[in-house]
């Protein structure tokens, strides 16, 4: 009874623990979209998916109280860990149009180029923002801890140990709580700089987590590669004179024959299957389906990429502006 009434004594000091992991998620957000408008406009436009960006730094908040029972050691470490997440991300959007993904992170993808995009998004605006926000958690702790330090039990910290890993289950997995079912939320897997700019930095960087780990195919080795490689004939041309060549794109035609358990009395497409058995032929990876595909169109026919046009649905309309 007696460390029931010592929780209850420091009731408004935990307050502290729902606030500051709203104002840090705010600023990582803020941080990512490079403007107070574009914050504004994406919590106006998805409340929800801030609600989740909210929980996964929660979450996070959590699971370092019950690792090291110190709040003010737990958020402080947290904002070093978040808001340089935040700041890149930015950088990155600004300057090639895509955020930062967690497989950047992974494997310290161009980290010598992220240097440069710091620099050139890091403005007094930005960086006025943060240093008010660092001197806004300093005053709040002065004012709300100095007196009373928060002492957690170890009964506590395993209680939030216990939130944390059902909310990060949760945020990860959409199970034991379907967050994203429950709110309508989804990933758009044919462009993923729409998924963050719908779901805010902080979630997706969550969904994005399981892309970490792929499968490897069956099969797959280097002596297999090799292997191809070798049964490829070598062709010399005789004649110095390049060839012309046509490129024809299609959205609508496909090989119904790739169907699995169907099958047909007689072969739907027989011209292409003999210029297949007879020329070169093969598979590509496309890098958006469904929708946007005549960005991938515009890619091929002028070998430009998209990243570095504007920011325009389509990038044709680019050309027919011009």
């Amino acid at each position: 009874m007696s460390t029931f009434f010592q929780f209850l004594k420091h009731v408004p000091s935990r307050i502290m623990i729902i606030i500051l992991p709203f104002l840090l998620m705010g600023m990582v957000e803020y941080l990512e979209r490079g403007t107070y408008q574009e914050l504004m406009k994406w919590v106006m436009n998805h409340p929800l998916s801030m609600v989740l960006a909210y929980f996964v730094v929660g979450t996070l908040y959590l699971f370092l109280i019950a690792l090291t029972g110190r709040s003010r050691l737990s958020f402080w470490l947290l904002c070093v860990c978040l808001l340089p997440l935040g700041a890149i991300s930015g950088s990155k959007l600004k300057a090639i149009g895509a955020p930062y993904y967690p497989w950047d992170l992974a494997f310290n993808n161009q980290i010598m180029e992220y240097q440069a995009f710091l620099r050139g998004y890091l403005n007094v605006r930005i960086l006025v923002c943060v240093v008010v926000f660092l001197l806004l958690i300093a005053i709040l702790f002065h004012l709300f801890l100095r007196r009373h330090r928060i002492r957690f039990t170890w009964i506590e910290r395993g209680i939030y140990a216990l939130i944390a890993i059902i909310m990060s289950t949760s945020l990860y997995m959409d199970k034991p709580i379907p967050f994203m079912n429950m709110y309508g939320l989804y990933t758009v897997p044919w462009d993923q700089t729409l998924t963050y700019d719908e779901n805010g930095y902080l979630f997706s960087s969550v969904q994005m987590l399981g892309f970490l780990q792929v499968d490897k195919p069956k099969g797959y080795s280097k002596k297999t590669i090799d292997s191809i490689l070798s049964q490829i004939p070598e062709s010399k041309s005789t004649n110095e004179k390049k060839p012309n060549i046509i490129v024809m794109l299609s959205e609508a035609f496909w090989d119904p024959t790739i169907m699995k358990n169907i099958t047909f009395s007689r072969d739907p497409i027989p011209n292409l299957h003999r210029l297949q058995k007879t020329y070169t032929s093969g598979w590509m990876l496309s890098p958006q389906f469904g929708g946007s595909t005549a960005n991938v169109e515009f890619e091929v026919l002028t070998s430009n990429s998209m990243r570095f046009l504007a920011n325009l649905p389509t990038k044709y309309c680019l050309i027919s502006n011009i």
